[in-house]
């Protein structure tokens, strides 16, 4: 008696050919979709958090931020700016420690998007600006490991946008601060890091923060922060001048208000 032999396609589940090319067409159509509906809810976010930012909304802004990184861990935008609106109300904060918890959380993003995207501007600018302003609450050794890396995301940013004042501005400070450096910091520096950044001088921090004022000469922070450099060379009619040009500026933003206030004491304190 012969077997039969069966015929195992029978027991082979049907695809038809037709049917399965509209069912690949319709998941592509429908991740196509997905795609583009995250895009335009990431863009009216991104608007959203731009116009918040210019009211000066600045947590406003960070939730907008945030509801973008819960849709794209990697957005450069949101990243870079949720750092850099941290610094910003930490710099405008007055309670000590309400202050670090908010450059904490600056740095915190700051790194992310170091980590993401080191060869863009915004990830130096906002890795140079976080850690220069969680530099007061460091310890004189944590300071000189800060201004090496102050000097590095500086110089990496300033060679990609060198026409930016922000940068300028940055870069001013830095030469400003390294030039008040304690002997404890220059021990430590000489010790443990062969020294601090090189190059830098007072001189060449009153050079950065002109040119930062050229860039942007209706900055209030920018001419105030000048002034109290030509305060120190003790020339009196420069500072003078550029407290008075700050004064006349119309105050926007919050720091603006800060800031001529501090101009008005420096007025005060210049003419006595």
């Amino acid at each position: 008696m012969r077997l039969r032999k069966k015929n195992l396609s029978n027991f082979a589940p049907m695809i038809h050919p037709v049917k399965t090319h509209h069912f690949i067409k319709a998941l592509f159509l429908f991740f196509c979709f997905i795609t583009l509906a995250f895009a335009g809810n990431i863009d009216d976010l991104l608007q959203k958090a731009d116009h918040a930012r210019k009211a000066y909304k600045d947590m406003d802004a960070i939730g907008y931020y945030q509801q973008i990184l819960q849709m794209d861990s990697n957005n450069l935008q949101a990243l870079w700016n949720t750092s850099f609106v941290y610094q910003r109300l930490g710099w405008l904060e007055q309670d000590k420690e309400v202050k670090r918890r908010l450059y904490e959380n600056a740095l915190l993003y700051a790194n992310k998007v170091y980590k993401k995207y080191p060869g863009t501007y915004e990830a130096n600018i906002v890795m140079a600006g976080g850690t220069a302003r969680m530099s007061e609450f460091l310890s004189a050794k944590e300071r000189v490991h800060a201004a090496w890396d102050i000097k590095k995301h500086g110089d990496a940013a300033f060679s990609i946008h060198p026409d930016n004042p922000e940068v300028w501005y940055l870069l001013g400070w830095l030469n400003f601060e390294l030039s008040k450096a304690t002997w404890v910091e220059r021990s430590v520096a000489s010790l443990l890091f062969g020294g601090l950044p090189g190059g830098m001088s007072f001189e060449k921090g009153i050079l950065y923060l002109r040119k930062a004022n050229e860039l942007k000469p209706d900055c209030i922070v920018y001419l105030y922060d000048l002034a109290t450099f030509y305060e120190r060379t003790e020339d009196t009619a420069t500072a003078i001048g550029l407290v008075k040009k700050a004064l006349s500026i119309t105050a926007v933003a919050p720091e603006d208000f800060l800031y001529q206030k501090k101009c008005e004491n420096l007025l005060t304190r210049l003419d006595s």
